[in-house]
């Protein structure tokens, strides 16, 4: 069987690189970059298109930023919703399959409980809106396409607010994490190889990508960060678990005065699809959290001070 080609747009960010890093092994893997081609210029997106062979496209770029897309929104449109228009577009007439990487943000948070495929999607900010209107416009060009949305991704791409309180934790520094915001953790390793069986199944439509979990506010998840911590370099010590939470500061979101754009507050999603229709079973993310642990600790773990 021919092996795919699998065009990764993003491939510097953290979904991007765990796409790159372990498709590999399944597929041939084309990766592209910021220097690669501006986004913003659909006409050197398309050119960049036309060039390019490949069987799937997976969109992980995206300007993430809420303030960076509330003071650029022009930049935000070209970037989040244009350029998928047209990776969509090209896809469609290639006959190609087109993953468009999405976001919790779409959903406008203020019930709690956890939201499915089915749940309609009201952004209140500015990236919200641009993914939500990426998502209409991708299906629109290419009604094949599969549009997975994350959350709180942690993993090897580049420092995420795990690896903040793992400095926190090392440094003695107190960090300030929000109580009163809530989502699901997701480490992109175990994203991406549920992602490629769902591919490989021709899944289409909105999926909920995440694990099965209960939902986290920013400073539970930051407990639960240092209880695994605690773990690895305390082992059975239960005199010493628990002793470095105290970098920990809790908060409310309503303090956060540096944030100018409303932040939804209830984002944690549940799949519908993931196992029911594409047999996908995901681990959940404190176990997985164990491994991203060994893989940051792989040398320090085995020493006696750090």
């Amino acid at each position: 069987m021919k092996q795919k080609r699998v065009l990764v747009i993003g491939a510097g960010g953290l979904f991007g690189e765990a796409c790159c890093r372990l498709l590999k092994d399944r597929a041939e893997v084309v990766e592209v970059r910021r220097r690669d081609v501006d986004l913003e210029d659909g006409e050197k997106l398309e050119q960049l298109l036309r060039r390019q062979e490949f069987d799937v496209l997976i969109n992980a770029a995206a300007i993430s930023g809420l303030e960076a897309c509330l003071d650029a929104p022009g930049a935000a449109r070209a970037v989040n919703v244009e350029a998928p228009r047209i990776m969509a577009q090209a896809c469609h007439d290639r006959g190609v399959k087109m993953v468009q990487i999405s976001t919790d943000y779409v959903f406008d948070g203020y019930r709690e409980g956890c939201w499915d495929e089915a749940c309609d999607a009201f952004p209140i900010n500015v990236y919200g809106k641009t993914k939500r209107a990426a998502e209409v416009a991708v299906m629109a060009a290419d009604g094949t396409a599969l549009v997975a949305r994350v959350s709180w991704l942690f993993g090897r791409g580049r420092a995420s607010f795990v690896d903040q309180v793992i400095d926190a934790y090392l440094s003695g520094e107190s960090k300030v994490c929000i109580g009163d915001k809530f989502s699901v953790p997701n480490y992109c390793d175990d994203l991406v190889a549920s992602l490629w069986q769902v591919i490989e199944r021709d899944g289409s439509g909105i999926l909920h990508l995440c694990c099965d979990a209960e939902p986290e506010s920013w400073y539970s998840y930051g407990c639960k960060v240092i209880d695994a911590l605690n773990e690895c370099k305390n082992g059975d010590n239960k005199e010493k678990k628990g002793v470095e939470k105290r970098v920990l500061l809790e908060s409310k979101l309503a303090d956060a005065s540096f944030f100018r754009e409303p932040r939804p507050r209830y984002t944690a999603m549940v799949s519908l699809r993931l196992q029911q229709e594409f047999g996908v079973k995901m681990r959940s993310w404190e176990e997985a959290m164990r491994d991203y642990l060994q893989y940051v600790f792989e040398d320090e773990l085995t020493k006696s001070n750090y």
